[in-house]
């Protein structure tokens, strides 16, 4: 017998992102919350790669002097707007995060399917938006995984009331 595991998906309201806002009552997201470990080793291989450019642009740019490594937040600035790296380019690596959370964000109904190019135009428009959506999908994530990890352990066994009879074997 083969078994399928079906894809476990939870919905992110909007108006959680803004309550007063009424435009957005009822509607949400479905986010992926137990993507397979493949799906989220490609999310620290990206994140990996962002975090070794970083640290090279920082490290590249005080190399031989005795001036204090620039700060990580100027680092940042200067992969973000394509300084000084030649090796890391930020359109590509956004895009590869554009392209993965839509992946995460497209599992739900087909009307709700998103794009990489949406995401850019989300980012685009209210890049705080995003940042938010991005980290209320990985809440939901970490909820989810704690819930299964506390429900699939099996209970602990009760030791017998000591008036009990013994059972034979």
């Amino acid at each position: 017998m083969k078994l399928t595991i079906p894809k476990t998906v939870r919905f992110l309201p909007l108006q959680d992102y803004d309550l007063e806002n009424a435009d957005l009552a009822g509607v949400g997201i479905f986010v992926w919350v137990d993507p397979p470990r493949s799906v989220l080793a490609e999310f620290d291989r990206l994140n990996g790669e962002y975090a070794t450019a970083l640290d090279s642009l920082v490290k590249k740019v005080t190399a031989g002097t005795k001036q204090q490594p620039k700060p990580r937040l100027q680092g940042w600035l200067d992969l973000v707007f394509g300084r000084k790296s030649k090796d890391f380019k930020p359109v590509t690596y956004r895009r590869s995060l554009y392209t993965w959370y839509a992946r995460l964000w497209s599992q739900g109904p087909e009307e709700t399917h998103w794009t990489a190019a949406e995401l850019e135009s989300v980012e685009e428009h209210n890049p705080l938006f995003l940042e938010w959506l991005c980290r209320r999908s990985w809440v939901l994530v970490e909820e989810h995984r704690a819930s299964v990890k506390k429900g699939s352990r099996p209970p602990e066994p009760t030791p017998p009331a000591p008036e009990a009879p013994a059972t034979r074997h």
